[in-house]
C-alpha cells in the first residue's frame, strides 16, 4: 500500500500473536494512514528512550521516546556490536547495569516497566524482557528477513557485510539468558528510574518507526480515536541520540545504532503477527 512518499507494508515474517483480526483492517488501514500523515504525534524535550514500544496504557503521562526494552536496548545494541559495556563472560544483568551506571554518570535518563497482567513469577509483563531467547533467536534465524526490515527503516544498503557478521556472531555467542524478572529488578528500585507499570492486554495493530525529531506518538490521542487499537512505537531519532550519548568512541556510533535497529526489528517480529501493518514516518 503506497501512501504518497510513505510505504505502509504488511509485517511479513513476523512470527507474534499480536495482530489485528480481519474484521478490523479497515480500521487498522485507517489508522496507518492517519500514522504515516504524521497524526497523533506530541512534542517532546526528553532525548533518550526510556519508555518501551508498547502500547497499552500505563500510570505515566509522561510524553518521551520508545524503543524495544527502552533503556535496555542500548545495552543490547552494545552487546550485538561494539562491546563496550560488556563481553561473553558478563550476564545480562551485569551489562545493562554498566549501561545504567553509565548514563546516571552524564545525568541521562533510564526506564523500563512491568504490568499487571503476567502470572509467571519469572517474567516482569515487558514482552522484551520477558523473551530476550526469542529475540537473539530472531536475529540468527531470520537474518535476511531482519536486514530487510532495518534498511527500510535505515536506508537500503547500510548494512555492511562484516558488521552484518559481527552482529549475527555475536547474537549467537549468548547462550545465557535471564528471566525477564531479574533483569527487571535491576532497574526498578533505583530512585531515579522512569519505572512504570502498563495496564490490560496487548491490541497493538500497527508498529511505526518515526525519524522526526523531538516528536512522539501519544497512546492517549490514538486511542481517542481507535479506542480498541493500540501501536507499537520506536523513535528512530532518539536511537540515534541514545547511542551518541552512551558511546564513548565516535568510530562506534554508527555500528551502535544499526545493532539497535536490529534489536527492535528483531523484537517487533517476535512480538507482532504478520497481519500488523509497519509505518514509516519521516
Amino acid at each position: 500500500m503506497d501512501q504518497g512518499s510513505q510505504q505502509i507494508l504488511l509485517f511479513d515474517g513476523a512470527e507474534g500473536t499480536v495482530e489485528p483480526s480481519p474484521e478490523r483492517f479497515t480500521q487498522v488501514d485507517s489508522l496507518a494512514r492517519d500514522l504515516s500523515a504524521g497524526k497523533y504525534y506530541v512534542s517532546t524535550a526528553e532525548e533518550l528512550p526510556y519508555r518501551c514500544m508498547e502500547g497499552r496504557p500505563s500510570n505515566s503521562a509522561v510524553p518521551a521516546p520508545m524503543s524495544a526494552g527502552a533503556t535496555l536496548g542500548v545495552y543490547i545494541a552494545d552487546e550485538l556490536t561494539v562491546r563496550e559495556f560488556t563481553s561473553v563472560d558478563i550476564s545480562i544483568e551485569g551489562g545493562f547495569k554498566n549501561v545504567i551506571n553509565d548514563l546516571h554518570s552524564q545525568n541521562l535518563p533510564v526506564g523500563a516497566h512491568d504490568d499487571d497482567t503476567h502470572s509467571s513469577p519469572q517474567d516482569c509483563g515487558c514482552g522484551v524482557f520477558d523473551n530476550l531467547p526469542r529475540i537473539y533467536g530472531m536475529i540468527t534465524r531470520k537474518p535476511d528477513v531482519v536486514k530487510k526490515y532495518v534498511e527500510i527503516i535505515l536506508g537500503a544498503g547500510v548494512v555492511g557485510a562484516e558488521l552484518e557478521q559481527r552482529i549475527l556472531r555475536n547474537a549467537s555467542q549468548r547462550t545465557q539468558f535471564s528471566y525477564g524478572a531479574d533483569i527487571y529488578n535491576v532497574i526498578k528500585n533505583i530512585d531515579t528510574v522512569h519505572s512504570e507499570t502498563l495496564h490490560g492486554d496487548n491490541r497493538e495493530a500497527v508498529l511505526v518507526f518515526n525519524w522526526r525529531d523531538g516528536q512522539v506518538l501519544s497512546a492517549a490521542a490514538v486511542a481517542g480515536v481507535y479506542s480498541d487499537l493500540q501501536v507499537f512505537s520506536v523513535d528512530v531519532w532518539s536511537i540515534i541520540k541514545a547511542c551518541e550519548k552512551s558511546s564513548k568512541d565516535p568510530r562506534n556510533i554508527g555500528p551502535m545504532i544499526i545493532g539497535m535497529m536490529y534489536f527492535n526489528v528483531a523484537a517487533s517480529l517476535v512480538l507482532a503477527g504478520p497481519a500488523t501493518r509497519l509505518v514509516v514516518v519521516k
